[in-house]
């Protein structure tokens, strides 16, 4: 229905009134002050205006297949996953690409090859794309692009780089959150379960991220 339709502000709204039953029975049971309380989502969503073709005429893998660099698979949505019958044909595909006249006409804000992937921890092995194509989002005056059939049938989507998919809300309330504590800097949801097991005294030496800050990570209350 579109981010600013009455169906989604009803949905926010269950959404709301769904977390005050909880902390209702939490207070009832008498365990609301032993027990954390994080909302948070794993995305946001980008208000989409342009489809551009995924496959077949006017799409960037048919573009590339016809000057010569066949594609193996191009997987598309709000990115481009790209796969070439020969991974050596990777740079040449980006310069081609990465022409003014080709970035307006298939709505690229960045491309990333593979070599740069290894900051969004997604490359597994044998798994990982030749390079990845990023639509423009929206911001700047640009069209919020995706790779999809023509017309505009999604009307919003997640997935890509923009600040409304990836800035997300994180409310944490309990007995081991600071009350009234906020941060400009950079975190990730992946803190959320080294967050909520240090303030349960648990170890986790293997987690990727640190707890949140504003929390009791120094388990001062812990009993050795």
């Amino acid at each position: 229905y579109g981010i600013n339709s009455p169906q989604v502000a009803a949905t926010v709204q269950f959404e709301d009134s769904q977390i005050q039953q909880t902390v209702n029975l939490l207070k009832q049971v008498g365990i609301y002050n032993q027990t954390e309380i994080v909302v948070s989502g794993d995305h946001g969503n980008t208000a989409l205006t342009e489809a551009i073709p995924d496959h077949g005429p006017g799409s960037i893998d048919q573009y590339l297949n016809d000057h010569g660099i066949p594609t193996d698979q191009t997987t598309t949505d709000r990115v481009a996953l790209v796969w070439l019958q020969n991974p050596n044909q990777a740079q040449a595909a980006i310069n081609l690409l990465s022409t003014s006249q080709n970035m307006a006409q298939f709505g690229i804000q960045a491309i990333t090859p593979a070599s740069g992937l290894g900051a969004y921890m997604v490359t597994p092995k044998d798994r990982t794309p030749d390079f990845i194509v990023w639509p423009t989002d929206g911001s700047n005056g640009t069209q919020a692009v995706v790779y999809d059939t023509p017309p505009l049938g999604k009307l919003a989507e997640h997935g890509g780089r923009g600040a409304s998919d990836q800035n997300i809300p994180l409310i944490l309330e309990g007995p081991g959150i600071s009350a009234g504590y906020s941060t400009n800097q950079h975190v990730w949801v992946m803190q959320i379960g080294s967050t909520v097991a240090t303030d349960m005294c648990l170890q986790l030496p293997d987690s990727t991220y640190p707890p949140l800050p504003g929390t009791s990570a120094n388990n001062t209350n812990c009993h050795n």
